[in-house]
């Protein structure tokens, strides 16, 4: 009898992954059906400062759909983030253990940020714009956990040459709304007159050096790279 030969994988996706997508549908058809206006707001006010600051004082506290897209946001972007880790034959983790990793740390990183915010504007005793831009992080993410959706998708079940492209294309939004954050937060930094040097220490100490750590916590697992 000839030898059983293990045949390559032709796309990325693993049988969990199908589990993930029927969640994070669920989640998008519930608030659908249930708050239709909480997606209306993400929508809207992630390309509308004034929209986005009308809704701002219209929600008081914020809303416990919300957390629900945060989660959406989770499972989605740590999808992304784990297709890319396979694609580098990442070591440590594999399988479902490390997407389960990775979405835990994007869990438990947003609500790092937002606590050392509070304490900055405490420490300092004035707001800064820090609240501002504490509401568009979470925004953004909310926004990009929907529109990546698709991109995700395609990623797992497309063949692999096409899957890589689109991948690039969920990584550039990841970028892009990585960007356009931050850039909002300087506009209305400069307009609350924050200093330069401020603004700059903020950056590099809460937005930059996270993702270096990660990043190097990364290479160390896998010294090839």
């Amino acid at each position: 009898m000839g030898e059983i030969v293990e045949r390559p994988a032709s796309q990325l996706s693993e049988e969990w992954m199908f589990l993930v997508f029927v969640l994070c549908l669920a989640i998008l058809a519930y608030l659908r059906y249930q708050s239709p206006a909480r997606l209306k707001h993400t929508w809207r006010s992630t390309f509308s400062m004034r929209y986005m600051r009308q809704v701002i004082r219209e929600e008081s506290n914020p809303p416990k759909e919300y957390l629900l897209l945060a989660f959406q946001f989770a499972l989605v972007a740590g999808l992304a983030v784990y297709c890319g880790f396979k694609l580098l034959n990442f070591t440590w983790l594999t399988g479902f253990a490390l997407y389960a990793a990775t979405v835990g740390v994007i869990m438990i990183l947003y609500p790092v940020k937002a606590i050392v915010m509070s304490i900055v504007q405490w420490l300092a005793n004035g707001d800064f714009s820090l609240s501002e831009y504490r509401y568009i992080t979470f925004l953004v993410n909310r926004f990009v956990g929907i529109i990546l959706l698709p991109f995700v998708l395609l990623v797992c079940y497309l063949p692999f040459q096409s899957a890589l492209v689109v991948l690039y294309a969920s990584f550039g939004v990841l970028v892009l709304s990585f960007s356009y954050r931050i850039i909002m937060g300087l506009i209305n930094a400069l307009r609350s007159n924050v200093g330069a040097f401020y603004i700059f220490f903020y950056i590099c100490t809460l937005e930059i050096l996270p993702l270096l750590v990660l990043a190097k916590l990364v290479l160390f697992r896998n010294p090839q790279y």
